[in-house]
C-alpha cells in the first residue's frame, strides 16, 4: 500500500511503530550493521549493485527515502 502525501500527513505519530506499510516502520531485525546486498559496491559493479540495492530497499518499504517520493 502506497500512501499519498495527504495520507502520510494524517497518520498518527504511533502508526510507524505498528504499521509495516509505513515507510518509517522499523522491524526489530533491521539495523545499520546489516549488509542489504552482496557483493558490496566496489566501483566496477555499480549497475548490478544498484539494481540489488533498489530491490532490497523496495522489499523493506524504504525506497521512497531514496527516490524523492516521500514528502
Amino acid at each position: 500500500m502506497i500512501l499519498s502525501p495527504v495520507d502520510m500527513a494524517s497518520e498518527t505519530h504511533t502508526d510507524f511503530h505498528t504499521n509495516p506499510s509505513n515507510p518509517f516502520f522499523l522491524h526489530s531485525n533491521e539495523n545499520l550493521a546489516l549488509a542489504l546486498v552482496s557483493p558490496m559496491l566496489d566501483g566496477k559493479n555499480y549497475h548490478a549493485w544498484a539494481q540489488a540495492m533498489k530491490l532490497a530497499l523496495k522489499s523493506k518499504n524504504k525506497l521512497r527515502f531514496n527516490d524523492d517520493t516521500l514528502p
